[in-house]
């Protein structure tokens, strides 16, 4: 009888939405028994105003799954849930309702379960396909535009994520500034350390939590790789993997045909995990080589987005990065989207790089040419590829 009520918590957790599939996530709680635990739910719609579901959860540390059909109607702010049901010869009742991306609700049965729910939208919505089958969703490429106004990031990385203030900052800022959107941004960082190790129990946790919508995790070995965006899916968040470059370029250890091989290579496991595992690819490995080897007039060095002759990313480099994420989560140009963030000042020297300054005529450059590497990345057909 008890897990019923989690059946009844799971029914409200979908609203309708024409040719959609969405994930939500929560808790349930049972006030007759004291009982909660976690759910999520993956529901699609095989016809106007009633969608298919399967629930999965846990009642005192045994995990469930249920199949339901549902309906569900639109009201002025949202969503309105209701249902009846009999389990185990106990009617049950339950109503929902939802707005902008959470849902709250209550049920009662005539056997005295009775409790609250609420549940946050925890994934971007997906258009769902012929067999209405989330695996097969999973496994489309990654297209540009996934972000949402509230959405909560993780990023879990090393140096080349948290160096020169920080992707996770510049993005934040570049989405705020250029499209009006806010996300909050928390950070795992370990330094100097590849993405293998980081698969902490920490780091587990924080990725099943309910506190992020999306996962963004640095690049590493395709086996690797594979591992955190299955536990990401699995939690019912959004996997997002920020392809980095090559540790040899053309500036430090590398030439320019190494340098190109190593990229192709890492080009070829980012299709390869974006199509069986349905992540999100943020191509910067691919724009610095394109900026690399075809470099903008005027610019005193090769590896003018690194530190002189190292392998890490300078100033420059770091807002090439969030300029990227920014055109891979709005499906938007970067072209525009122009803002100081100290210690880096627009039209000053480099910290990391005094020989170089970013103008607003570089800016515009640069930001064009991260837009066209988006764009082809989408198409599925780089200049590497």
């Amino acid at each position: 009888m008890t897990r019923f009520l989690i059946f009844i918590l799971a029914l409200s957790t979908i609203s309708a939405a024409a040719a959609e599939t969405r994930t939500w996530s929560g808790k349930w709680n049972n006030r007759k028994y004291g009982t909660s635990g976690p759910l999520k739910c993956i529901a699609q719609d095989d016809q106007p105003g009633r969608w298919s579901a399967v629930f999965n959860g846990t009642f005192k540390g045994d995990p469930f799954e249920y199949r339901v059909v549902f309906q569900a109607k639109s009201s002025r702010d949202g969503q309105i849930l209701t249902g009846k049901a009999t389990i185990s010869g106990h009617p049950y009742e339950w109503n929902g309702t939802i707005s902008d991306r959470q849902l709250k609700g209550s049920y009662r049965s005539t056997n005295g379960n009775n409790g609250t729910f609420v549940l946050r939208e925890s994934v971007t919505r997906q258009s769902s396909n012929a067999s209405h089958s989330a695996t097969t969703a999973r496994r489309r490429s990654s297209s540009l535009g996934t972000v949402q106004n509230g959405e909560s990031f993780l990023f879990i990385g090393n140096s080349f994520m948290a160096n020169e203030g920080g992707v996770f900052n510049y993005t934040a800022k570049a989405l705020r500034v250029g499209a009006e959107t806010k996300i909050s941004t928390e950070k795992m960082i370990e330094y100097g350390r590849p993405l293998s190790a980081m698969a902490k129990p920490e780091v587990v946790r924080a990725i099943a939590s309910e506190e992020y919508d999306s996962v963004v995790i640095t690049s590493g070995q395709l086996a690797t790789m594979k591992k955190f965006v299955t536990e990401i899916n699995k939690a019912g968040k959004k996997p997002i993997v920020f392809m980095t470059w090559e540790l040899r370029h053309p500036g430090n250890r590398g030439t320019q045909q190494s340098y190109t091989d190593a990229t192709k290579r890492s080009v070829r496991d980012m299709r390869r995990l974006e199509k069986e595992t349905g992540a999100t690819i943020v191509p910067a490995a691919v724009v610095y080589h394109d900026l690399t080897t075809q470099p903008p007039e005027g610019l005193p060095r090769i590896d003018y987005l690194w530190r002189p002759a190292n392998i890490h990313q300078n100033e420059l480099g770091t807002m090439v990065n969030a300029w990227m994420f920014y055109a891979v989560l709005t499906g938007k140009s970067p072209v525009g989207v122009n803002f100081d963030m100290p210690p880096f000042v627009v039209g000053e020297k480099l910290r990391e790089a005094p020989e170089l300054r970013l103008t607003p005529e570089l800016r515009r450059t640069l930001q064009e040419r991260v837009w066209k590497v988006a764009k082809e990345w989408q198409s599925g057909k780089t200049h590497l590829e």
